[in-house]
């Protein structure tokens, strides 16, 4: 069984989706009556989301226009 405090000490897992089976379970289960942590984790979940995302590629061309400036300087 989950309480609060497990999902303030794991909250990384959480929101990575790593947990195993039943911890999983036992988070659903927990979610269902306890709101406070459904908005703990509906808080953190876009920021988290945002710091996993994949990385935009940068031109090439880009990189030497910023490397040529810093040369100048």
């Amino acid at each position: 069984m989950f309480r609060c405090s497990d999902i303030n000490g794991r909250l990384i897992e959480v929101l990575e989706g790593k947990l195993n089976q039943a911890d999983a379970a036992a988070l659903a289960e927990h979610l269902q009556d306890c709101t406070d942590c459904r908005d703990l984790i509906a808080h953190y979940q876009p920021l988290f989301n945002l710091e996993t995302a994949d990385q935009i590629a940068v031109p090439q061309s880009l990189w030497r226009s910023i490397q040529n400036r810093l040369n100048e300087l």
